[in-house]
């Protein structure tokens, strides 16, 4: 009879650990999807900065990127950017040429 016990036990454990396994696959996909989804999230507010200071005109820049944040597409940094919004003079700041 123990031995009969013994024979059911290993195919229990050998499928936990297969269980196992897979749970943690799972487990490392997810994160690895979670923090790819951060970076492109991260890319597409830095890209969306870029295009709204490319006005050649310091002054339409700033306008740009207070829209963005009021819209809410800026999260992060925003603090930052409404900081240096504020604190510009007219007329001054950063731009880049357009395209």
């Amino acid at each position: 009879m123990a031995e009969q016990e013994r024979s059911n036990t290993v195919p229990i454990l050998v499928a936990l650990i297969g269980f196992a396994g897979v749970a943690w696959s799972a487990v490392w996909t997810a994160w690895s999807n979670s923090h790819e989804l951060e970076v492109q999230r991260l890319k597409y507010q830095q890209d969306l900065v870029l295009e709204a200071m490319r006005t050649g005109d310091p002054d339409q820049a700033a306008e740009n990127l207070r829209f963005l944040l009021d819209a809410g597409f800026l999260t992060e940094n925003a603090s930052a950017i409404r900081k240096y919004l504020e604190n510009r003079p007219s007329g001054t700041g950063r731009e880049l040429p357009p395209r």
